[in-house]
């Protein structure tokens, strides 16, 4: 009888401390989620100006639609900006004035602009107006949060997909069967346009 109780209050003991172990493990769970957040959907974007441009050079989406997705991740990073600053997240950084001086040189340009909304929308099969800067200035300003240990992560995906694009074009300057160019030997990795891809190779760099 009495090593029936002991048995059942070292039962009992396990229970707790199992329970406990797992509320510990879910507040650790739950606490590495909100730290990675930011740094993956910053990756996320990475990732789709990556296959977005590959998806618009063989032909399954559109300029436009490549563009219009690009200006709803562009809302999309100012609701999180929105939401960073209104946690008390927000610290001095001189970069936040760069991105500032860009952004309001872009304003006052497009104000005085013969055609308004080319400039903020850019022109068809080329949508690069003020919308698609705010975007990049946007990506760029989310980026400022995050803490120095995951800003390795980010570099490292865009070293790789950098890796990736500098395979792909070596294959379109040699023709390689099933590789997709705009232009024959021309080296344009998954961007349409050369000089893009030579400003992302040196990005990488």
């Amino acid at each position: 009888m009495e090593e029936t109780k002991v048995e059942n209050k070292k039962r009992i003991l396990n229970e707790k401390m199992q329970k406990q172990i797992t509320k510990k493990d879910l507040i650790k769970f739950k606490n590495f989620i909100q730290e990675k957040l930011l740094p993956l959907y910053i990756i996320a974007n990475i990732a789709y100006l990556l296959i977005g441009s590959y998806l618009f050079m063989a032909d399954t989406i559109t300029q436009s639609r490549f563009a219009q997705t690009q200006i709803l991740l562009m809302l999309l990073n100012v609701i999180v900006i929105i939401v960073m600053l209104a946690k008390n997240k927000y610290k001095k950084n001189p970069i936040h004035m760069w991105l500032l001086a860009i952004f309001i040189i872009s304003i006052i340009s497009t104000f005085f602009a013969r055609i308004p909304k080319i400039a903020i929308m850019g022109f068809q099969d080329r949508y690069e107006g003020v919308l698609a800067i705010a975007y990049y200035l946007s990506l760029a300003f989310l980026s400022t949060f995050v803490k120095e240990k995951d800003k390795k992560a980010i570099i490292n995906c865009i070293i790789t997909t950098g890796i990736i694009q500098c395979i792909y074009a070596i294959c379109q300057v040699y023709d390689v069967p099933g590789i997709i160019a705009t232009r024959k030997k021309v080296a344009q990795g998954f961007i349409t346009n050369q000089n893009f891809f030579g400003t992302y190779m040196l990005l990488c760099l």
